[in-house]
C-alpha cells in the first residue's frame, strides 16, 4: 500500500534524497518487563515507499497494530527478528541484551536484502559495517524503525501469549506479557518468580512464594524443541 508518508517520519526521505534505497530501521520491544524475552526488528521497505497510519507502536491499538503488522510482512523488501532470553539478560545487561537482538534482526533481513543504511533507535550496533544513525526516539522519525518497533511488539506478544501463557498460566502473561503491573505484581507476591523471570528485575521476590521450588528449571524459549517445533512453524509468524 503506498500512500502520503506520515508527518514527522521524514528520515527516509533525506536519505533517498542521497541516493540511498535499501534503508533497514531497527527497534526493539521488551526492555522493561520483569519476564520474557527482549525482541528486536528489522525492516527494509522498497525505495520511496510510504504507508499510511504508521506510527510508533506504542500508541497504536491492538488490532492496529496486528493489521499494520500484516501489511509490513506483506510490502516489506525484508524483516528480521532478534530474540534475547532471559537468561542472556541476566548475564551480560539489557543494553548488551539488546545489542544482540539488533545483531539478530539485521542478519536475519540481511539475509534477504543486503541494506545501504542503518536506522536504529538510540542504541549503536559498533561493530556494523555500512553507515548507520543511532538516534533518541527515532520511531517518531523514520518509517522504517516505526515498522520495526511494530514487528517487535507484535512478535513479543505473540510469544507471551501463546508461549509463556501456556506454561505459567498462573502468571496471566497473555494479559499483561510480562510488565510490571499490579496484577503481575500480585502473582509474584503469592507464588514467587519463575524461570521465565528476569532475576536482576525481580529481587524482590525471589524468597517470595513457592514459585522458585515448583516451577520447571527452564523457560519457555529454552525448551528442548521437537522436531516440527525446530523448523519454526510453530513460531508466531513465518518472516520473508
Amino acid at each position: 500500500m503506498t500512500s502520503a508518508g506520515e508527518k514527522g517520519l521524514s528520515l527516509e526521505e533525506d536519505l533517498w534524497r542521497k541516493g540511498y534505497q535499501r534503508i533497514a530501521g531497527v527497534d526493539e520491544a521488551g526492555r522493561g518487563p520483569l519476564a520474557g524475552p527482549l525482541v528486536a526488528g528489522c525492516v527494509i521497505f522498497p525505495f520511496l515507499f510510504r504507508l499510511q497510519g504508521l506510527r510508533d507502536s506504542k500508541v497504536l491499538g491492538v488490532s492496529r497494530r496486528e493489521m499494520l503488522f500484516e501489511k509490513i510482512l506483506q510490502h516489506a523488501l525484508a524483516v528480521g527478528v532478534g530474540v534475547a532470553g532471559e537468561r542472556l539478560i541476566e548475564a551480560v545487561g539489557i543494553t548488551e541484551a539488546n545489542r544482540f537482538a539488533f545483531r539478530e534482526a539485521v542478519m536475519q533481513a540481511s539475509s534477504v536484502c543486503s541494506p545501504d543504511f542503518l536506522l536504529l533507535d538510540w542504541l549503536c550496533i559498533p561493530e556494523v559495517q555500512i553507515p548507520f544513525l543511532a538516534l533518541p526516539r527515532a520511531e517518531n522519525k523514520s518509517i522504517s524503525i516505526a515498522a520495526a518497533s511494530i514487528v517487535a511488539k507484535v512478535w513479543r506478544d505473540h510469544l507471551m501469549k501463546d508461549w509463556y501463557q501456556p506454561a505459567y498460566p498462573e502468571y496471566g502473561f497473555a494479559n499483561h506479557k510480562g510488565y510490571a503491573t499490579n496484577a503481575h505484581h500480585s502473582c509474584l507476591e503469592r507464588i514467587g518468580i519463575s524461570p521465565c523471570h528476569r532475576k536482576n528485575f525481580c529481587r524482590r521476590y525471589e524468597q517470595t512464594g513457592t514459585g522458585n521450588r515448583r516451577r520447571r528449571e527452564r523457560s519457555p524459549l529454552g525448551k528442548k524443541k521437537s522436531k516440527d517445533e525446530s523448523t519454526g512453524e510453530k513460531l508466531p509468524f513465518t518472516l520473508r
